[in-house]
């Protein structure tokens, strides 16, 4: 209705010839008369105005679909030329080209909301991470802002699977806590109640790709291509698809599209979009032990950036070589311990967490932490793949070396010597038993503890001058058996070594490994360590 001309458009033409024609009424012939009452008055002005805009070439007969009806209206009036019903071209009279008009649209559907609704969801407001996005208001609002930052996606070039190569270089699943994929859904109304409902994706594959599940799978097989048609189960309800992000290339921004065919008739009408910006954020490492530093890095040009606001934290698990593993626990690093060096560059070092130790690790054999680290800035959050070391992975043992005059006695105190070495057992003799003097003259047998940390400009200004620890004994099957608490390690003037600090223990206080459980009270001079034949010795950070 409206579609004065017969062109398939209400447009200003039409508008003119109402205005022209505007109080004409019967007996004449009303050339405005939009509703057929007879005349032309403000009810034709206001169905014009209604349909203002509409486009459908063909329709010649306004009923919003190009069908055999039109058909028959252009060829009852072919020839006609003036005053034209059936003008489907809108040059003034009706001929072949007016034919050609309706085959070319022949079966256009010309009311968009005949294919229902698709709505299109993504977590717009960047407040659910890798979750399902909340569809609420804020993320509608959201997502229908182009110019707003839409849903951070991180690039998927990390690897979670620690098999030395970017994730996204890889066909199989990533079997790992994340994968850096967010899910994006699509609910489609249909107009009517058909079972299923096409639809298809509009996105360019050099940025993203769209996974059937968020263990990605085989490119061809396990995605959905753009324009790809898909068929939505209207009793199924909403589809959950997965967004990888390739690459951020030059692009401050990416959109999705979708859209459906509601009413089965091959025309794709229905359609929503949204928004995301790729990020890119690289570790200068993923693993390491405690004083390790990680540079970060995000692409030039990110839409987001390190600031004085910029927060992290680790959630993971202790993972040991034998045994269980511990629950998941998190580690978290405050706006001071995240260290912007500009917009696009931070560091943390690892350890530097609030409440490092966290898990008890009495009793624990050796192992890693494991997990990821979160960067928090403002409202987006990125998650990375890290393994962190524990103190016990970087403490030795190192031999004493003692000096002695011509006649064989001790003169000066024991310097720590330059190799480390394994703990040398002292089997405790039945026969000469457990006599302070058997451990005092065993000198071969003395030990120093050395924990090292990784140097760099932050540990170097503010690790302290002294760590404490505990000496665990382990049998053979992996138990405690005995714990010496509280060492105290200093670090020395200078440790000749530019790439660690040093902390070792007191030399006038060696250490001495027995396989039997003596007491420590039977030896002032020496540190007595039980280790039955088999086991093994671990240095730990003592527990505050």
């Amino acid at each position: 209705m409206g579609d004065i001309t017969g062109d398939g458009n209400v447009d200003l033409a039409d508008l003119a010839t109402l205005l022209g024609d505007f109080g004409c009424a019967l007996p004449d012939n009303c050339p405005g008369d939009v509703n057929g009452d007879g005349a032309t008055d403000l009810a034709d002005l206001a169905a014009l105005l209604g349909a203002f805009g509409y486009s459908c070439v063909g329709d010649v007969n306004c009923d919003q679909v190009v069908d055999l009806s039109d058909l028959s209206a252009v060829l009852a009036e072919l020839g006609c030329m003036s005053d034209c019903s059936a003008d489907a071209d809108g040059d003034g009279d009706v001929d072949l080209s007016d034919m050609a008009a309706v085959l070319g649209n022949f079966g256009l559907d010309c009311n968009p909301q005949d294919d229902g609704t698709i709505d299109l969801d993504i977590d717009s407001d960047n407040d659910d991470g890798t979750s399902s996005p909340s569809r609420s208001a804020n993320e509608d609002a959201a997502e229908a802002d182009p110019v707003g930052l839409g849903k951070v996606l991180l690039v998927n070039d990390d690897d979670d699977d620690r098999d030395g190569n970017a994730d996204l270089s890889q066909a199989g699943a990533i079997a790992e806590e994340q994968d850096d994929l967010v899910p994006i859904v699509i609910e489609i109304t249909p107009p009517g109640s058909p079972p299923s409902v096409d639809y298809f994706l509009v996105y360019d594959p050099a940025f993203v790709r769209v996974w059937r599940t968020s263990t990605r799978g085989t490119v061809g097989t396990d995605d959905v291509a753009p324009e790809q048609v898909e068929q939505y189960s209207v009793a199924g309800g909403p589809v959950t698809l997965w967004v990888e992000g390739l690459s951020p290339g030059s692009v401050a921004e990416v959109q999705i599209a979708a859209q459906s065919d509601g009413n089965a008739d091959g025309v794709f009408s229905a359609s929503d979009v949204v928004f995301a910006s790729l990020v890119s954020l690289s570790a200068s490492t993923n693993s390491g032990p405690i004083g390790t530093k990680i540079d970060w890095t995000l692409n030039t040009g990110s839409p987001i950036a390190f600031d004085s606001a910029s927060v992290a934290s680790w959630t993971g698990r202790y993972e040991q070589v034998v045994g269980p593993p511990t629950n998941v626990f998190t580690v978290s690093y405050t706006a001071a311990q995240v260290r912007e060096a500009s917009s696009s560059q931070a560091a943390i070092v690892v350890g530097d967490g609030q409440g490092i130790p966290i898990v008890p690790i009495a009793g624990l054999g050796i192992g890693s932490l494991v997990g990821n680290i979160t960067m928090t800035f403002g409202t987006v959050s990125l998650t990375r793949a890290f393994d962190f070391g524990v103190p016990a992975l970087t403490g030795e043992w190192f031999p004493l070396e003692y000096a002695a005059d011509d006649l064989g006695y001790l003169d000066e105190p024991p310097t720590i010597g330059i190799a480390p070495l394994d703990p040398i057992l002292l089997y405790v003799v039945p026969s000469v038993g457990a006599r302070p003097q058997f451990i005092e003259l065993a000198y071969q047998f003395h030990a120093a503890c050395v924990v090292t940390l990784a140097e760099n400009e932050i540990t170097a200004a503010e690790a302290p001058q002294t760590i404490s620890v505990d000496v665990i004994g382990f049998d053979s099957a992996g138990v405690e058996v005995s714990r010496v608490e509280g060492i105290v390690l200093s670090q020395p003037a200078d440790d000749g070594d530019p790439a660690h600090l040093t902390y070792q223990s007191d030399v006038s206080s060696p250490f001495v490994f027995v396989d039997q459980n003596l007491s420590q009270a039977l030896f002032a001079n020496a540190v007595v360590v039980y280790v039955p034949i088999g086991g093994e010795v671990l240095i730990v950070e003592s527990q505050p």
